[in-house]
């Protein structure tokens, strides 16, 4: 028999676990010494690199509709702090670092998340759209990636759109980011935008840059 967690079994430890899981995620970044990507630049670098994109409701998932556009708000609220935003050379970009305070202002909502292998409505749930977005993107160029976690099982279909089925990357904040650090010559910059399908994303660089061999070959 699966040993429980501690919080599964006294759930009212569970918020005082995750202000723990997260005071010490960012007080070991405050700490690692990598110099974190934080400055936007209103205009776009002159070379893309490669764009893609997402479709924002799946029809597919057998659960409340709600929850999908909860999750396109929650993609909004987290999209904010990464567009335009630039990679300069010897920079690491983090989801987390980004992300930390996309709700400041306007709250998340419950989105569809997986939690301990079951399907939940979260609060904040569906920033793994993102995530996976962004790592697509990251693959199509020379940023080494320093941290990426695949989900422990895919929960629900996946529709049709850009980024291919098989590309996962999971992020959960104060456990697991999505990180790829710079060491290339050239700077990256990232740019989104909506309709009312898709999230739409790309990846521009401030010169030519090769697609990566083992990209090109897909």
């Amino acid at each position: 028999m699966k040993r429980k967690r501690l919080t599964e079994l006294f759930p009212f430890l569970l918020p005082l676990r995750q202000k723990q899981r997260k005071f010490l995620f960012y007080l070991k970044m405050k700490f690692d010494k990598a110099i974190y990507s934080h400055t936007k630049e209103e205009g776009l670098l002159p070379h893309l690199i490669f764009e893609t994109h997402s479709l924002l409701i799946n029809p597919n998932t057998g659960y409340d509709i709600r929850y999908q556009y909860n999750k396109v708000h929650n993609l909004k609220l987290a999209v904010k702090t990464m567009d335009h935003i630039l990679i300069r050379p010897g920079e690491t970009f983090s989801f987390w670092h980004l992300a930390r305070y996309a709700d400041r202002k306007e709250r998340y909502k419950d989105g569809l998340c997986l939690v301990h292998g079951e399907i939940q409505g979260v609060y904040g749930g569906g920033l793994c759209q993102l995530s996976n977005l962004l790592y697509w993107l990251f693959q199509h160029t020379p940023l080494t990636v320093v941290e990426h976690h695949n989900h422990a099982k895919h929960s629900f279909p996946v529709p049709e759109s850009g980024v291919p089925s098989w590309v996962d990357a999971t992020v959960s904040e104060g456990w697991l980011d999505l990180k790829v650090k710079n060491e290339s010559n050239a700077t990256f910059q990232l740019d989104f935008s909506f309709d009312e399908d898709n999230l739409y994303g790309c990846i521009l660089a401030d010169r030519p840059v090769p697609l990566p061999e083992e990209v090109s070959a897909l």
